[in-house]
């Protein structure tokens, strides 16, 4: 018994981790959460966590909720064993009326589901040892918003469950850090407006492929067109509506957008980037530093194993398109920072947890939209 009950315990190890500036500050916001990532998530467990979770002793209406919570999969694998069975309103059969989860209220931290411990933690230790949070939580957006200064990271020693990733080889490593250093100085670079150093870091990433090189700004800025307000709102809401087709938590908020985009005309567009300005104040920080968390959170340009640096380029920009179309059109007729986040969450759940990003440079390619003067047409909107 001792032996079977120590395997189905989750193996940890301990490091040093590159982790944000934030980081260290980041705690669940609990019942006070406003868009739970305990409602409406599709959540899969590994079949060490459904015995485990199955052989802990409680009381008969905690064992009651665990038997209703989690169903095992028709195909199970060791990683993908059992999903969680929401209730009739999309909830968790854990989660309390008050926001805890009972689970966590009765026999502590330890006893929940990995990925319920964990997220939105994002925890890598193949190409290197890092570790942040997804802006899918609303939390780890209102620490970003906290200072408009660059993202920074620094080190921290943490013990964190072994994960399943393979490392890599130490040149791949070495490729790694060299790029994304790179990376990080084009990004953050604040002497240009923000869409600029989108379009430098999409032209660097891609020159890293021996077809492509690399053209300075300055120099490709002389030869190409202005930008393109009616391409930008011709193309975009058409992915947002495909979009909503596959992930039904976007639609409230992708329907508002699209119904408001229905008598769009210039004017509209001007009036929207002011009164985002007046709500946010400069949004270009703000955007600045949503993305560069999401970058360093998937690993910018190596999250995709099966991607070329041109596609994961372009998947940047249309993640970029697709953050300022939602936050211009759907922070229309809102007055707070508190909505801009919430709105900017909803954004990167799906843009962190679902195909997203093969999706959106599939569709750009798909619409011709995938030239350099067409993408820099979209990014000076």
């Amino acid at each position: 018994m001792a032996s079977t009950k120590s395997s189905m315990q989750t193996p940890k190890t301990t490091g040093t981790f590159v982790v944000p500036d934030y980081y260290r500050q980041f705690q669940c916001k609990g019942g006070e959460c406003r868009d739970s990532c305990c409602v409406g998530w599709t959540v899969t467990i590994p079949v060490r966590d459904y015995f485990r979770i199955h052989g802990l002793e409680v009381d008969k209406q905690l064992r009651d909720r665990i038997d209703r919570a989690f169903r095992v999969l028709p195909n199970p694998t060791p990683d993908r064993y059992a999903e969680l069975v929401h209730t009739y309103d999309n909830d968790c059969p854990i989660h309390l009326k008050n926001g805890a989860c009972q689970l966590h209220a009765k026999k502590g931290e330890e006893a929940l589901p990995t990925i319920c411990r964990l997220y939105p933690r994002g925890i890598r230790m193949d190409y290197a040892w890092e570790a942040s949070t997804a802006n899918s939580c609303e939390k780890t957006l209102e620490l970003l918003m906290l200072s408009p200064d660059p993202l920074t990271f620094e080190t921290i020693k943490m013990t964190v469950p072994l994960p399943q990733d393979q490392v890599v080889p130490i040149e791949t490593q070495e490729e790694y850090h060299r790029i994304r250093n790179h990376v990080w100085m084009l990004f953050q670079n604040r002497s240009m407006p923000l869409f600029q150093r989108v379009f430098r870091v999409y032209q660097w990433v891609s020159s890293l492929e021996e077809k492509n090189s690399f053209v300075e700004d300055d120099e490709f800025l002389s030869n190409t067109e202005t930008k393109n307000v009616d391409l930008f709102f011709e193309i975009m809401p058409v992915f947002l509506r495909e979009s909503m087709g596959r992930n039904p938590g976007l639609v409230p908020l992708g329907t508002a957008i699209l119904d408001q985009l229905e008598e769009f005309c210039a004017n509209d567009y001007l009036e929207m980037k002011e009164h985002l300005a007046e709500v946010v104040g400069d949004s270009d920080i703000w955007f600045e530093k949503f993305l560069m968390n999401n970058l360093f959170f998937r690993q910018f340009p190596f999250q995709e194993k099966n991607a070329t640096f041109t596609e994961e380029a372009l998947s940047l920009v249309g993640t970029y398109l697709l953050m300022r179309l939602i936050a211009l059109v759907g922070m229309k007729n809102k007055q707070t920072t508190i909505d801009f986040v919430d709105i900017m969450s909803k954004v990167f759940g799906v843009i962190v947890h679902t195909r997203f990003e093969r999706n959106i440079r599939l569709y750009l390619q798909h619409v011709e939209v995938d030239s350099p003067a067409s993408l820099f047409a979209l990014l000076a909107v």
